[in-house]
C-alpha cells in the first residue's frame, strides 16, 4: 500500500490508537527516516498526472508521538520530516495539511520537556543543526515566531536565568547541559538568519521577532499568552542591543549573544560557567554553517 492508494490513512489511524509506550516500542526498533520518506513519497492520483505529496499521515504521526516519553525519538522524528519536507522541493501538496502546519506542528515534539529534546539533537540526532536550522529558516519564512517564541523561553529557562544557565548536570562530558542546549538552539537561528537575511534591516527585524519575549509576553499556540517574567534587567537592555546591530556596532553573532546569554546583577554579560558549553555548541553550528 502506498501514498496514492485508497485507505493510506488507516496507518496514521492505526497509530494514534496504540499507547505511547506501544508507540515508543515500535518507533524504537523501526527506521525512522526510512518511514518518513515512505509516508513522504510523492506520487500520481492518475496516470500521467503531476506527482503530489500528501503530508497528512507524517502530520498525524508526529502529533501522535508527541505523547511518547523518549526524547530521543522525538528528536529522530524531527529531524527525518524536516529532511525529507524539504527534499520534496516544488512538489504539489495535496490535501489539507500544508508545509507550514506540518512543520509548525513538530514544535510540539520539542515542547515536552524542551531541554531533552534539543540536547538529543545537539549531542547525537543533529549536532551541526543542519535540519534544526533548516526547520528554523522555513519557520521564519511563513511567519510562525510564536512557536519559536516558546521553545526559545523554554531553554532560557523561567525568571532566574542566570541559575538555569549555570545548572550542573552530572554528565562530565555535558557539565552544564542548558547553556548547551541555548547556544546550540541561538546558534542554529543565527545560521537561519544567515541564509535569509542580507540586508542589515531584515535581520534587525528577525531578532526583534523572535525576542518578542522581552516584552514579557509570549504568545501561545492557543491564541492567548504566556506571561514569561523574565525581569526588567534583560528588558532595560534588549532594544539598546538590538539597536547596536542595526547601527552596525555589533555583529549578528554579538547581538544574539548579548540578548541569549543571562547578566549579572549589575547588568554585565555572565562570562562564568556555562559560558564554554554555550561557546561551544554555537561554534559547531556556526563552522558547518
Amino acid at each position: 500500500r502506498g501514498p496514492g492508494d485508497e485507505g493510506w490513512n488507516t496507518i496514521a489511524e492505526l497509530v494514534e490508537t496504540v499507547s505511547p509506550p506501544v508507540l515508543a516500542a515500535g518507533l524504537s526498533t523501526a527506521p525512522i527516516p526510512e518511514l518518513v520518506r515512505a509516508l513522504l513519497e510523492p506520487f500520481e492520483r492518475y496516470p500521467e498526472a503531476a506527482a503530489t505529496v500528501d503530508l497528512e499521515g507524517v502530520h498525524r504521526l508526529a502529533a501522535a508521538t508527541e505523547a511518547v516519553s523518549v526524547p530521543g525519538i522525538r528528536a529522530e522524528l524531527f529531524e527525518a520530516v524536516v529532511v525529507e519536507a524539504s527534499a520534496l522541493g516544488r512538489v504539489e501538496v495535496a490535501g489539507p495539511i500544508k508545509l507550514p502546519d506540518l512543520l509548525g506542528g513538530l514544535t510540539g515534539l520539542m515542547r515536552r520537556d524542551a531541554a531533552r529534546v534539543v540536547a538529543e539533537l545537539n549531542h547525537r540526532v543533529d549536532p551541526h543543526a543542519n535540519a534544526t536550522s533548516q526547520w528554523v529558516g522555513e519557520m521564519i519564512r511563513h511567519d510562525r515566531f510564536d512557536q519559536l517564541d516558546v521553545l526559545l523561553a523554554e531553554l532560557m529557562g523561567g525568571p532566574d536565568r542566570l541559575a538555569h544557565f549555570t545548572f550542573r548536570g552530572s554528565d562530565p562530558a555535558d557539565p552544564y547541559p542548558h547553556a548547551s542546549n541555548l547556544g546550540y538552539y541561538v546558534g542554529a537561528y543565527g545560521r537561519a538568519i544567515d541564509a535569509i537575511a542580507k540586508r542589515a534591516e531584515d535581520r534587525v527585524g528577525l531578532v526583534r521577532q523572535l525576542f518578542a519575549l522581552f516584552t514579557g509576553v509570549v504568545p501561545a499556540p492557543g491564541g492567548g499568552s504566556i506571561g514569561i517574567p523574565l525581569g526588567p534587567l534583560v528588558d532595560r537592555r534588549a532594544n539598546d542591543v538590538v539597536g547596536d546591530l542595526q547601527a552596525g556596532a555589533a555583529s549578528l553573532k554579538q547581538t544574539l549573544w548579548g540578548l541569549a546569554k543571562p547578566r549579572t546583577a549589575d547588568g554585565r554579560l555572565w562570562n562564568g560557567a556555562g559560558t564554554s558549553q554555550f561557546q561551544d555548541a554555537w561554534q559547531e553550528v556556526a563552522d558547518v554553517g
